[in-house]
């Protein structure tokens, strides 16, 4: 009894699997989930069985035969000519078994335009150190992102970093350098869609020439019969053109540049390779230069002659030229330069006084002050250097002295006066006696103010003061 019952059972169940397991497992739909606008779409549903076959649109049934063509009894295809955004949508494919059993699948359709770009920049150049923004203009729908990428390496946008993207989609480079230069991709995608374009964008830093020297002096040495290279190092973008100002009296022949110019090459240097040489960096944003000297030298062998020349100082006028002895130390110019209208540079005498010429001048001063006294002295009072010097060398004789003895005399008299108490008076006469003779000296003269004088007076030539 109950294995009849168990064979009965496996047997029902063999005969629904038979009936609608194979409707159910066929049934299929076949569609790309996302179109461009414009193109066409094309639905198929496979529903694995004879049946009925209905569409519906977000729920709708659709019934525009255009649309639907039914293929056979167990198979349907929608399609659409061109599509629109409006065509979007979840489409459902339902069937009704001839059974009676009924099943449905669904799949939901993506319609998008875009991403496009339009009239975007593909090109830009910054100067070096300036703000650079870089637009990249998209349309799309139903939503488009963008984002910014540099060697495949999505830009963050954090506020305050040396590149981010704006709002408006535009990149900025905050002052742009010389390593920021290469190429950029505006990616533009589908919100929610792996739909997706890239547009590449090349930046161009540009920056003005920079030249300088290998040697940091900006001289060079070189010996006669050598050969000196000069290398001049030039950086700036667009690469710079280089050229080279040399002396007038060089010989072209004997220089040699490299590919680039940025070498120059003196073989045999001479003596007239002596001067400043001058390079010079030139591109479309601007121009640099940098000078150097070269030196030449004997290095160290005596020297043959000197040679010194002389010319007007006009144009196109000739050179007279002298050669010297090494052992000359000295020359006239004018011999050389006689009539060419050469003028000599004289030295300018230095205004400053020396300590030496100070005290010259001080002592100067102090002379002459002392004579203009002396010489009052001498004419109001009868005294002084200049009274001295008269009497002593010239004899002479002072006003109010009375000679009391013209005789010849070879004896010298001392005579001291002392003041008078009296206003005016005659002194008693005075009597000296010496030598056998004696002699008396009267005085009639005012009262003395002044201190006790002592002369010594030959005897002979006494006089009262």
């Amino acid at each position: 009894m109950n294995q009849s019952a168990l064979i009965l059972r496996t047997a029902l169940l063999l005969l629904l699997l038979l009936m609608y397991g194979t409707d159910a497992r066929n049934h299929s739909i076949s569609i790309n989930p996302d179109v461009l606008v414009g193109e066409e779409i094309i639905v198929s549903c496979n529903a694995g069985a004879e049946g009925e076959i209905t569409w519906f649109k977000d729920g709708k049934e659709i019934n525009d035969e255009e649309k639907v063509l039914k293929v056979d009894g167990a198979a349907s295809k929608m399609i659409i000519k061109k599509a629109t955004m409006q065509d979007a949508g979840r489409y459902t494919c339902h069937c009704k078994f001839n059974s009676g059993h009924t099943d449905e699948t669904e799949m939901q359709l993506y319609v998008y335009e875009g991403p496009s770009f339009g009239q975007t920049t593909t090109y830009h150049e910054f100067l070096e150190g300036t703000d650079g923004e870089v637009p990249c203009l998209v349309t799309g729908q139903p939503a488009v992102d963008v984002k910014w990428l540099k060697d495949k390496q999505e830009i963050p946008s954090h506020a305050g970093s040396h590149m981010r993207q704006l709002r408006d989609n535009k990149l900025l480079i905050k002052k742009v350098k010389r390593e920021d230069a290469g190429t950029y991709e505006c990616r533009a995608q589908i919100k929610g869609r792996p739909i997706s374009k890239l547009l590449s964008v090349s930046v161009v830093v540009n920056a003005p020439p920079t030249v300088q020297f290998k040697e940091k002096e900006k001289k060079v040495w070189a010996e006669p019969e050598t050969n000196t290279t000069l290398v001049c190092l030039v950086d700036g973008h667009p690469q710079p053109n280089i050229n080279w100002t040399m002396p007038n009296s060089i010989d072209p022949s004997r220089h040699h540049f490299n590919s680039d110019r940025s070498q120059l090459t003196i073989r045999s240097v001479t003596r007239a390779d002596h001067g400043e040489y001058v390079c010079t960096a030139t591109n479309k944003i601007a121009e640099s230069s940098a000078t150097i000297m070269l030196y030449v030298f004997d290095g160290g062998n005596p020297l043959q002659n000197f040679t010194i020349g002389c010319r007007q100082d006009k144009e196109g006028a000739e050179w007279k030229e002298m050669q010297l002895s090494p052992t000359t130390d000295s020359i006239s110019l004018k011999k050389l330069c006689l009539g060419s209208g050469v003028k000599t540079e004289q030295p300018v005498s230095s205004r400053s006084m020396t300590e030496g010429t100070m005290i010259v001048i001080v002592m100067v001063s102090f002379l002459v002050v002392f004579l203009v006294i002396d010489a009052t002295c001498f004419y109001r009072n009868q005294c002084g250097l200049l009274m001295f010097i008269a009497v002593k060398i010239f004899g002479y004789k002072v006003q109010g002295l009375k000679l009391l003895d013209k005789g010849e005399r070879t004896t010298n008299a001392q005579v001291k006066l002392i003041r008078i108490s009296t206003l005016r008076s005659s002194t008693a006469g005075v009597q000296t006696k010496e030598g056998g003779q004696l002699t008396e000296v009267t005085c009639d003269k005012a009262a003395l103010t002044k201190h006790e004088y002592v002369h010594s007076l030959p005897a002979s030539c006494l006089t009262c003061v």
